[in-house]
């Protein structure tokens, strides 16, 4: 786990040493950092799966679901009420639509 949370405008980033490269490792590590309240850390553990996954694939939807997540936490913790809410909305989006397709 990086030594501290990253709060933009807040503190200053600890780098990007504690990220693994990216696979199944990357994922279960964004998922841990999450659950720790490392949202910025997480979503950048997750972004490069993200990129990686090919257009119009499921687990793209997913991942960008959890990426929009993470990023809202981020903004409630700062106190950022409006893109919150925004960003919010998109990750609802995001993961209704990987479980409505998802559903037989």
């Amino acid at each position: 786990m990086p030594p501290y949370r990253y709060l933009p405008g807040r503190n200053l980033h600890p780098g990007e040493g504690h990220l693994p490269e990216w696979g199944q490792e990357a994922y279960a590590y964004g998922i841990d950092l999450y659950h720790a309240g490392f949202f910025f850390e997480a979503h950048e553990a997750l972004e490069p799966l993200w990129l990686a996954s090919p257009k119009r694939d499921l687990k793209r939807t997913f991942l960008l679901g959890l990426i929009q997540n993470t990023a809202a936490q981020l903004k409630i913790v700062t106190a950022q009420w409006g893109p919150a809410r925004t960003l919010s909305q998109r990750a609802l989006h995001y993961l209704e639509l990987v479980r409505t397709l998802e559903t037989p």
